[in-house]
């Protein structure tokens, strides 16, 4: 195809998504109201497009704004963080826009869902980290127990990892797997949900992480167990480093206090 006839398809392309959206105009994917821009969310439910706040380098907890870019809070600064990085797009609370997104995700049987923000989460690690590499880092997805799957119908992270790859063009590797099942992370206490993690994440067959910098991808962080239990396990498996790249960090509302985990660091 000669450069002449490329152009004519580029353009007459190009036309047909105008004339496709002033019949059809872009709806919000999470609320079904007008959907300007990018045609993924109304004003309301505007995934963030970079991130805006200074965010601890280790567990994401937000820093004063006097702090500079890549400092640690004085919690991991003090500790051993289970992860060399952690990355998230926004807080979990009420109000944020994510909030929406996620209980659709993962409790509104809304699958689809997944592309988009996986997308969101490649922006952000794109944008954050300039040395991606697809030969030596890798997407590794939170797993999620077979009867868990099966309830869902899907999974979510491998999802999200799936959309983060067509940004970034690092690769998802299946690693790790659910070996029990275990209570959902929201039901227990912050000493709970790492007794409640102990032994239950283990490695997948052809794990293939030896000499990989991993990016562990899950929805929303809390206290940080599962994480932790994961990133335990990829070190075992021969990655060289651990991080992290997650939608939210859960922030309960009205809530000063800090709570600590072994390994991660603080988290509201």
């Amino acid at each position: 195809m000669n450069h002449e006839n490329r152009v004519e398809r580029g353009v007459a392309k190009e036309w047909l998504h105008e004339f496709l959206d002033g019949v059809f105009p872009p709806r919000c994917l999470v609320c079904g109201r007008s959907a300007p821009g990018n045609g993924w969310a109304c004003p309301l439910h505007a995934l963030p497009e970079e991130r805006a706040d200074l965010r601890c380098l280790s567990c994401a907890r937000r820093l004063p704004q006097f702090a500079l870019e890549g400092e640690r809070c004085p919690a991991c600064r003090e500790s051993s963080p289970a992860l060399k990085r952690l990355l998230v797009l926004a807080d979990y609370g009420h109000g944020e826009p994510i909030r929406d997104w996620i209980l659709a995700l993962k409790h509104g049987g809304r699958s689809e869902l997944a592309e988009p923000l996986g997308r969101a989460l490649g922006l952000l690690h794109r944008g954050s980290v300039l040395d991606l590499d697809s030969e030596g880092d890798a997407y590794v997805p939170v797993p999620l127990h077979p009867l868990r799957h099966m309830e869902r119908g899907y999974d979510q992270a491998r999802g999200l990892a799936r959309g983060a790859k067509e940004v970034t063009g690092v690769p998802v590797v299946r690693a790790l797997r659910r070996s029990r099942y275990t209570l959902p992370q929201g039901e227990a206490g912050s000493t709970g949900r790492f007794a409640n993690l102990s032994g239950a994440i283990a490695a997948y067959r052809g794990n293939g992480l030896r000499g990989k910098r991993v990016w562990l991808i899950d929805d929303v962080v809390t206290s940080g167990a599962t994480l932790a239990a994961c990133a335990k396990v990829a070190r075992r498996l021969g990655a060289r480093e651990v991080c992290g790249v997650a939608l939210a960090l859960a922030v309960p509302q009205g809530s000063e206090s800090r709570v600590r985990g072994p390994g991660l660091g603080p988290f509201y």
